[in-house]
């Protein structure tokens, strides 16, 4: 019988070989499962060339090639591979004809059959054992291969193709599949009773009737109870079970999943106890890959499944807020007030709405903000609209939106002319894209940062920096700008006014949270925060209100490496730092932050930084 070896071609583990590999190749079936099929073959280059080109999906392809046994001998030998699909997966048939002597052979017989009937002095009992194995090496290859080819999306009538099969081949009395919860219990998904012709399920095990079964099932191995009633790992299921039933031997074949053991296929067989061969464990195993392989194409079908319905949840809100964003006529659209023709709206906030415009003296466009008739009427509001123009216009940078000019129309209601930005904030490009790319966070970061720096500089505080305060301007370069400085503080005035806890609180500092004095580095907390969430597709803290408090003042930050693979570990520390609880423990300024951030996604951090970040995520309650 030709070396017959199955592997799955995406990850190229071999599923199961046959005895004639075995022999041929000087690896047993132990050795072989789970392995590497080009390490444990050294394969011909030809033979790997079609494994990296996918051309294995081929239904038949024959060659010829340079094979390495396990002690470094070489012999050259045809070979054949024929692919099975199994969902998107292929199960990959590998069959190495046997080298063979030419010798003088009578007609029609095969090299196996010219062994049995050679001159070796093998007694004839042994000769009709020999023939019985190779016919049973066959139906086995035949089963596997059939079963391979298998193409059900329904996993239940899958697993019952699949039981059904296992028992017919291996002539047991009763095949069945359990699912494993928690490692506590194991469910019968389904068994199938040779005896009886049909299947059952719904019977439960747990782990505080059976401990030992469970303490042996747990590790992963195989379980092969030639005496099920005296083996210290199925004897607890003597009295109410086994002799019942009458059944004398057990094989147990784990089946994983991403490697986490998730069920069994259990055999047992009816009558007294016996052995289990060492073709029928193989046989055995190869089954518990095809279920491994089965339950791996129904756990992508079930996520894409429900990706696909996330994303068409997120269209159906994204396309709910665009509209609700939409511009559309206020009070004061179609109207000239002042030197400004009013347009439509391009936004609306607590204090004010915004509204695109134009200067009438040089027709320019403008975005005009004007407070909300409604707070007219206040005193403290219109203080603080008007403060918000004379801090902005303070500042001067090309990354935060230029104030022409401010003051107050005929009818009493403040305003504020400013640039007028075509694009989208950062809001609307996270609902679209949860996780932004490496390059585009670190562009941000460092426009944000260069803006902050000169808002700091001007002794101003944003207090309010979030998503949906930066904005990305279409025009060529590309540039982030920051916005709304509706409630920033002047330093000089001291950065907290009585308000409680004034900001958005997803994006506060602890000590803003606290409603304590607060100083730049709030906002450089706030900065990381919108990086964090940028790259990670989420906050580090997430919540209702009352446990996002908690968290920010006393949960370590997460690792955020651990949330995305695009990200080098010493992005970690640059965050630990950024996101420290006590503002001393952070970096010095915005620009600090951006620099050590766009070398940490490089690898690079310097010693003191390094020393800092591990000292902050061992200590997360400092602050």
């Amino acid at each position: 019988m030709d070396a017959l070896c199955l592997f799955d071609e995406s990850s190229l583990h071999i599923a199961a070989v046959n005895e004639s590999w075995s022999t041929l190749f000087g690896y047993s079936p132990v050795d072989a499962n789970g392995r590497d099929v080009c390490a444990l073959t050294a394969a011909p280059e030809d033979f790997r060339r079609r494994l990296r080109s996918g051309a294995t999906r081929e239904l038949h392809y024959r060659a010829r090639g340079l094979f390495r046994k396990a002690n470094g001998a070489t012999f050259s030998a045809d070979f054949t591979l024929t692919s099975h699909a199994i969902g998107q997966h292929a199960l990959v048939a590998l069959l190495v004809e046997l080298p063979t002597v030419v010798v003088q052979r009578a007609p029609g017989l095969s090299v196996i059959e010219e062994e049995v009937i050679s001159e070796t002095g093998v007694p004839s009992h042994l000769k009709a054992a020999m023939r019985e194995r190779v016919e049973r090496c066959s139906r086995q290859q035949s089963a596997l291969l059939r079963l391979a080819s298998l193409d059900d999306h329904d996993f239940g009538e899958l697993t019952r193709k699949l039981l059904r099969t296992d028992a017919e081949t291996l002539g047991i009395a009763r095949v069945s599949y359990w699912s494993l919860h928690d490692g506590k219990s194991i469910v019968c998904q389904a068994l199938y009773d040779q005896t009886k012709g049909g299947f059952e399920s719904g019977l439960e095990l747990t782990a505080a009737d059976y401990p030992k079964y469970f303490e042996a099932l747990v590790t992963g191995a195989l379980i092969p109870a030639h005496d099920a009633c005296k083996d210290p790992r199925t004897a607890e299921f003597t009295d109410g079970y086994l002799r019942p039933l009458g059944i004398g031997a057990m094989l147990d074949i784990p089946v994983f999943m991403r490697g986490d053991l998730v069920g069994i296929v259990c055999h047992e067989h009816l009558g007294p106890a016996r052995g289990w061969t060492l073709d029928e464990q193989q046989f055995a195993l190869s089954v518990g890959q095809l279920f491994s392989l089965a339950l791996s194409s129904r756990h992508r079908d079930e996520a894409a499944r429900s990706i696909r319905q996330r994303e068409t949840m997120l269209a159906e809100a994204n396309e709910i807020v665009d509209r609700a964003l939409r511009p559309d006529d206020g009070r004061l659209t179609g109207r000239t007030v002042g030197r400004y023709k009013m347009g439509q709206i391009l936004g609306r906030g607590g204090m004010g709405e915004v509204y695109r415009a134009t200067n009438v003296s040089d027709n320019a466009p403008v975005a005009v903000k004007v407070l909300r008739k409604s707070r007219v009427s206040d005193p403290t509001h219109v203080q603080r609209f008007l403060r918000e123009a004379r801090l902005t216009q303070a500042v001067p940078s090309q990354h935060v939106a230029r104030v022409d000019e401010f003051g107050t129309f005929d009818d009493g209601s403040p305003f504020i002319a400013m640039e007028l930005l075509e694009g989208h904030d950062l809001a609307w490009h996270l609902r679209r894209a949860p996780e932004l790319p490496v390059d585009q966070v670190l562009e941000l970061v460092d426009h944000a940062a260069r803006a902050l720096d000169a808002v700091h500089a001007a002794g101003v505080v944003h207090r309010d920096l979030k998503p949906s305060n930066l904005f990305l301007v279409d025009a060529m370069p590309r540039a982030w700008k920051v916005l709304d400085f509706g409630i920033s503080q002047s330093l000089s005035e001291g950065a907290n006014d009585g308000d409680q806890m004034v900001g958005t609180p997803q994006y506060m500092a602890p000590e803003q949270m606290n409603g304590e004095l607060i100083d730049h580095r709030a906002d450089l907390y706030a900065l990381a925060t919108i990086a964090f969430r940028a790259l990670a597709g989420r906050p580090p803290f997430v919540g209702d209100i009352q446990s996002l408090l908690v968290a920010v003042v006393t949960e370590s930050v997460p690792r955020i490496s651990e949330l995305t693979e695009a990200l080098h570990p010493s992005v970690d520390y640059i965050f630990a730092i950024a996101l420290a609880k006590d503002p001393a423990d952070r970096f010095p300024s915005a620009t600090a932050f951006a620099i050590a951030l766009r070398r940490a996604t490089f690898g690079h951090i310097e010693d003191a930084l390094l020393g800092r970040g591990l000292r902050l995520l061992a200590t997360p309650t400092a602050f």
